[in-house]
């Protein structure tokens, strides 16, 4: 193969999207060692097809948010004391909550903590 004749049947940009059949793969790359022009447009496309994916990448993280400085584009996390704040009435079950715990606590632990006697009463 040529220059002329790679020119022609544009190999550089099929080599580069894989679509030359395996005989012209070898004959493009055996003019392709030899060629500084082919050589040097095929350097030119791979180096685009690199900066056309990065800026298709840094799009796609623009649009989704991700990948990008967490501070610009996220919430800090919050802690859980601020969902009280934000709305009260958050606080109603965790106090409920509370409340039965410390129910619970009263009436069970100072029974365990009695000895009983053989009657059947306790005495604490």
């Amino acid at each position: 193969m040529d220059h002329a004749e790679a020119v022609a049947k544009g190999a550089v940009d099929r080599y580069q999207l894989g679509e030359l059949s395996e005989r012209e793969i070898e004959e493009f790359e055996t003019h392709f060692f030899d060629c500084t022009d082919c050589a040097n447009e095929l350097e030119a496309a791979a180096i685009f097809e690199e900066n056309a994916k990065a800026v298709f990448l840094e799009n796609k993280r623009r649009a989704t948010g991700t990948g990008l400085p967490r501070a610009k584009y996220e919430q800090a996390r919050a802690c859980w004391w601020t969902l009280f704040r934000q709305n009260p009435w958050n606080a109603v079950p965790s106090l409920a909550l509370w409340c039965v715990v410390v129910y619970q606590a009263r009436e069970t632990l100072p029974a365990k903590s009695c000895p009983r006697i053989r009657g059947g009463t306790v005495a604490c």
